[in-house]
């Protein structure tokens, strides 16, 4: 009697799984998003709202004041938000933003917020 015959499939493992990008392709959707700071009110941590994310963003220079530049608006690609770094996911409206590092992702309730701060900021007299 002979042994049975079995057969080996080869495997070859390569350094990108199936479905994942590249680092150079998506560094930043690849990592996790940042965690969001907590802000300390009444001794209770809170949540920033959105208008406080992006006045801090406008103060230490991860956003930009926003001119009357075309955006680009399409449904979300899992990269993290420029102002709140939540992910967007494939079912929201994602704004692509242009600036001067190139085009971000925002949410457009983050959009609408930075642009109205934005806005504001320029029309106010600077002391």
């Amino acid at each position: 009697m002979s042994a049975p015959i079995r057969s080996h499939r080869l495997t070859f493992h390569s350094p990108l799984r199936r479905g994942r990008r590249a680092a150079l392709e998506g560094d930043l959707a690849c990592r996790p998003a940042a965690p969001v700071g907590v802000l300390i009110v009444d001794d209770a941590p809170q949540k920033p709202s959105i208008a406080d994310l992006v006045i801090a963003g406008l103060a230490n220079g991860l956003l930009w004041m926003l001119d009357a530049e075309p955006v680009w608006s399409g449904f979300g690609t899992l990269k993290p938000c420029v102002v709140c770094r939540l992910r967007i996911p494939a079912h929201d409206i994602q704004y692509d933003v242009p600036g001067p590092r190139g085009t971000l992702p925002a949410h457009v309730s983050c959009y609408r917020v930075w642009r109205a701060q934005s806005d504001s900021m320029r029309k106010a007299p600077e002391a």
